[in-house]
């Protein structure tokens, strides 16, 4: 979990700059509208990926091939995404194919792991329902 202090601590500290630089209520949109979710970590090779700024989904597409062209990652192996809270500050859903999701509801490091057989991984991500 260590990732995860680090990033929050990054983002702590990138919002205590703005504050410190006189950020405005203007400025500070411009931070959350920069914020969207991207890879930390892939098993495999990553294929493509888009974002939607407007209706906040994030699609991504990766192989479970090496780059190296020197076989399959193995099941069960995990790719880490981080999704900040201010790009999904109701929550998040995910949609997988390929994979299943191993880390709790909501967190800002979504860890997917790879299914039985998988050689593609389709990911995306979406605000929670209802919001």
């Amino acid at each position: 979990m260590g990732s995860r202090r680090r990033v929050a601590a990054s983002l702590a500290a990138l919002m205590s700059s703005a504050a410190l630089l006189g950020a405005t209520s203007a400025s500070a949109g411009l931070l959350d509208g920069l914020s969207r979710p991207h890879p930390k970590f892939i098993s495999g090779t990553a294929q493509g990926s888009t974002y939607d700024a407007k209706g906040h989904v994030y699609t991504a597409t990766y192989s479970t091939e090496r780059s190296d062209n020197s076989g399959r990652y193995p099941v069960n192996s995990v790719s880490g995404y981080e999704v900040p809270k201010a790009a999904y500050p109701h929550g998040y859903a995910v949609v997988l194919k390929g994979g299943f999701v191993v880390s709790g509801t909501d967190d800002e490091l979504l860890l997917i792991a790879s299914g039985r057989n998988a050689k593609t991984i389709r990911l995306i991500i979406k605000p929670a329902s209802g919001v």
